[in-house]
């Protein structure tokens, strides 16, 4: 027999497995990926570090998300046999990742913040939760979520949704690319995004729209400061 040790789930590490497998078999999830044109990103960051702001991927791409919420609000709501319940309000959910499991803090009213408003209240809510003063139960006020694997060697990859919510949006690395233009290599940025819907709730071509409107969103970053 082959040595080996037995490791126990913690209680919430068992709760994110229920979680997702039930998630995984009552709803019919789908993702899209794009590779969105992150050149005019990439130039916002600079300028603002060189200003000496903090801004980050994620408060960017976090602001692009609601803008485009804004213009496709079936893709903010929960959904279930009876049909959709569309939400108002933007609750934004933000996946942690802790050694104990996955945290899911919310920033609620996130449609009436501004870039800077929103990044910080996202640092907070990471910053509470790694602090573990949130409680797994927040998650239930969240209208969409985000996962952000940004700040590691990931481009895509497929996030789980929250059972009953409709979308969830992935962000992957900042890169630089070369871009062909007229046969010459023009140097220039990509941003991995990764939209996973409920197929139950809106059709692919809907997702599609979305993500075409979080791209055009974000390729002006300067409209959403």
């Amino acid at each position: 027999m082959l040595p080996f040790t037995s490791v126990s789930h913690t209680r919430l590490q068992a709760l994110n497995a229920r979680t997702m497998h039930t998630s995984l078999q009552e709803t019919a999830q789908a993702t899209l990926h794009v590779d969105a044109d992150a050149g005019p990103l990439a130039t916002f960051l600079e300028h603002a570090s060189e200003r000496g702001r903090e801004v980050t991927v994620e408060a960017v791409v976090a602001r692009a998300l609601v803008e485009a919420l804004r213009a496709h609000p079936r893709l903010n709501a929960r959904v279930s046999v009876e049909g959709l319940t569309v939400y108002h309000a933007i609750n934004l959910g933000r996946m942690v990742a802790l050694d104990k499991g996955v945290i899911v803090p919310v920033v609620s009213g996130a449609q009436a913040m501004s870039l800077g408003e929103l990044g910080a209240a996202l640092r907070t809510a990471v910053e509470q939760t790694v602090a573990g003063e949130l409680s797994p139960n927040d998650a239930r006020r969240a209208t969409v979520t985000i996962a952000s694997f940004a700040e590691y060697a990931v481009d895509h990859f497929t996030p789980i949704l929250v059972a009953g919510m409709v979308a969830t949006l992935g962000i992957g690395r900042l890169r630089a690319v070369c871009e062909p233009v007229g046969g010459r290599c023009v140097p220039g940025h990509r941003l991995a995004l990764s939209v996973t819907f409920d197929h139950r709730a809106i059709h692919g071509v809907d997702a599609a729209r979305f993500v075409t409107t979080l791209t055009e969103r974000l390729a002006d970053p300067q409209g959403l400061a």
